[in-house]
């Protein structure tokens, strides 16, 4: 029973759509989920993927949303969704549709919880299967959406959580929800790369409705007293009336029914004779086919020998309760409407209204009402026994239009009432003012656009700076803007040296030392963006990064200072040392009594023998490019050549009292 979808049954499930809405007890769909489920950063709670599929549904379905951010299905992992106040409440829901999207977050310590999911998460669909009253639910296991922030959580899901779920689905007879293959291109519909947008969780209600409704197959007929058939799931009758459920299915199958005072039975055409007053209430009656898949239907019989009286209770912003049927409000007002019985139940209870509006609770909150949503709200209740009470509320929406303030929010480290952020390059910025119904728009920098209220900018860099324009309206008419800004946090840039001696190769040192006569090119990094400043000895300056001195004589070694400003205005500074020897005797007897090299020949290193003190020693190639460099050395000093290769080189000696240099062969 894995989602084959038979048309014929599709074709016919079209058809029973267009019954009335009115009084059927709705199908108790619960969705079992974490963050996504929840609808976390989207701009209200009806924008997230249950609410939408309720709306898909239409009334005669409740879908339930007991989502939990950051949930798990593994038992032992922290955040399991096991100790979860909402896995109570989904239980008590005594769902009649169970949909289970979890395995996200498992995904993303897969390691820790891998020897455990399958097991948690099979005893999960149990506990629901044993919990439940009358008949167990339908269930549907939804594979986990595509993750676009790590690769390893979302191979994680596809290598191992996926064929999981599909074992899970074959031992317990599930149907299954494809939230992931369908959105494996859709990373535009996940603005931080893991929850969807309203739009994203549109799609993916489609899915699910799509799922569902391709196994709902049963048609609802009834007949009263032997009369002809009526195609529609509430009826009235008086006590004494004989009544027969007709339910049609194009499958072939067996039926199974539940109700009042433990009415139960297997036959598709039930009779119930000479009914009386603890007959009515809800009927629920399920058709499993030849193949195992299942669907279910509700029926509502109410008795006329009965009614119950409504108070019909309401609100306008907020205001003192008010007890009148017809009502007159601002346009941009918010209505709360709040009818009671006595006792006081939250039994059955529908909803509908102008537009096609419906609903299944007994308060009712309309934000923002506007022109269009004037008219008649009417409110049926319904108590165990099935008998029924009646309110209509008359709405006429008319006067100066109300409109809400629009409050700034801002999220960078922290949720805070702010419209302007200082942000260190690399950062992410989430917007999320309120008010949260209505529709947002945004535009800003570097053709920054969204359409959820919650909207975020990832990677922020300096082309993301600036400022971000948000347009809020409503139902009602109301239009207003927000203003945001985003600036980059300005910090010390990091200066690189990086010096080349006689054209000979850039090396990342900050010191060298050269004989009279060589050049010395400066070269530090980053090389874009920003300004440099040079200041070295007898007057040197300069404005360019990369400067070059020629022919350098004695009195031009000493201290370099750079100076870096970046594009922000803060400023860094870098020494560079540059010693640059004199001309000494070539006298090699002179030479040979100041310094001894040895070996000579040398392999991996040499060995520098004198009676100077304080001194440093550069081994060059013969192109005059430094390939060692040692100072502050003292008497007998072993310098490393292993990185040199076989040839002749020149081994200097400098201290104040004059520079000198030898010869020395590497093999």
């Amino acid at each position: 029973m894995r989602g084959l979808i038979n048309l014929s049954a599709l074709l016919f499930l079209s058809v029973a759509l267009t019954v009335n809405l009115m009084g059927q007890e709705p199908i108790r769909v619960v969705c079992v989920g974490n963050s996504i489920t929840a609808g976390y950063g989207l701009g209200n709670s009806g924008q997230s993927w249950p609410s939408q599929l309720n709306v898909k549904l239409g009334g005669k379905y409740s879908v339930l949303n007991y989502g939990v951010s950051g949930s798990k299905m593994t038992k032992t992992a922290p955040g399991t969704y096991w100790e979860e106040g909402n896995f109570t409440k989904a239980l008590d829901a005594d769902p009649q549709i169970l949909i289970i999207s979890l395995g996200t977050n498992d995904a993303g310590i897969w390691d820790s919880v891998k020897d455990r999911f399958k097991d948690d998460y099979i005893a999960m669909i149990d506990t629901f299967l044993s919990r439940s009253n009358g008949f167990e639910p339908i269930v549907y296991l939804c594979y986990p959406p595509p993750t676009f922030n790590t690769s390893s959580q979302n191979e994680n899901i596809e290598m191992d959580i996926i064929p999981i779920i599909d074992e899970i689905s074959e031992l317990r007879n599930t149907y299954i929800i494809d939230y992931h293959t369908p959105l494996l291109d859709s990373s535009s519909l996940f603005p931080d790369q893991l929850h969807p947008n309203a739009a994203g969780a549109l799609l993916m209600s489609g899915f699910a409705f799509d799922s569902i409704s391709a196994h709902q197959t049963i048609i609802p007929y009834f007949s009263v007293n032997g009369a002809d058939s009526l195609q529609n799931d509430t009826v009235s009758l008086n006590i004494g009336d004989d009544l027969t459920f007709k339910p049609n299915s194009m499958d072939e199958g067996t039926w199974s029914w539940s109700g009042p005072n433990g009415f139960t039975s297997t036959v598709r055409t039930p009779v119930i004779t000479d009914v009386q007053q603890n007959q009515g209430g809800s009927y629920s009656v399920v058709f499993t086919n030849t193949s195992g898949e299942r669907s279910i239907r509700n029926f509502m019989v109410s008795l006329n020998s009965c009614s119950i009286a409504i108070t019909p209770n309401f609100q306008i912003d907020n205001g003192a309760v008010q007890t009148y049927t017809y009502l007159v409000t601002n346009p941009g007002s918010t209505l709360k409407f709040s009818p009671q019985v006595s006792p006081a139940s939250e039994s059955i209870w529908t909803w509908t209204g102008p537009n096609g509006f419906f609903s299944n609770s007994r308060q009712l909150t309309i934000n923002y009402i506007g022109t269009q949503q004037a008219g008649d709200y009417t409110a049926i209740y319904y108590d165990g026994n099935g008998c029924k009470g009646k309110v209509v509320y008359t709405v006429n929406v008319e006067g100066m239009l109300t409109c809400p303030s629009l409050v700034p929010y801002l999220n960078n480290t922290g949720w805070a009432n702010e419209s302007t952020v200082e942000v260190a390059a690399g950062s992410s910025v989430s917007f999320g003012p309120q008010p949260m119904d209505g529709s947002w728009s945004w535009i800003g920098p570097n053709d920054f656009k969204s359409e959820d209220r919650e909207a975020r900018v990832n990677n922020v860099q300096k082309e993301n700076a600036g400022i971000y324009w948000a347009v809020y309206t409503n139902d009602a008419g109301c239009k207003d803007s927000l203003e945001f800004t985003i600036s980059i946090e300005c910090v010390s840039p990091e200066i690189i040296p990086y010096l080349n001696v006689n054209n000979g190769g850039w090396q990342q040192v900050s010191s060298a030392s050269l004989d009279e006569g060589g050049t010395i090119t400066f070269g530090p990094q980053p090389r874009t963006d920003g300004t440099w400043s040079w200041n070295g000895p007898n007057g040197i300056t300069s404005a360019e990064r990369e400067f070059a001195i020629s022919d350098m004589h004695t009195d031009q070694g000493g201290t370099y200072t750079a100076t870096y400003t970046n594009d922000c205005g803060k400023q860094s500074i870098y020494t560079f040392t540059i010693t640059v020897n004199g001309t000494t005797s070539a006298n090699p007897d002179i030479v040979e009594s100041v310094f001894e090299v040895y070996p000579n020949p040398a392999k991996d290193h040499i060995a520098i023998q004198t009676k100077l003190k304080n001194y440093g020693a550069s081994v060059y190639s013969l192109d005059g490019r430094i390939l060692v460099h040692a100072e502050n050395l003292n008497r007998i000093s072993v310098l490393e050549t292993s990185v040199l290769k076989k040839g002749i080189y020149v081994v200097k000696v400098h201290s104040r009292d004059g520079s000198y240099s030898k010869k020395f062969l590497i093999e």
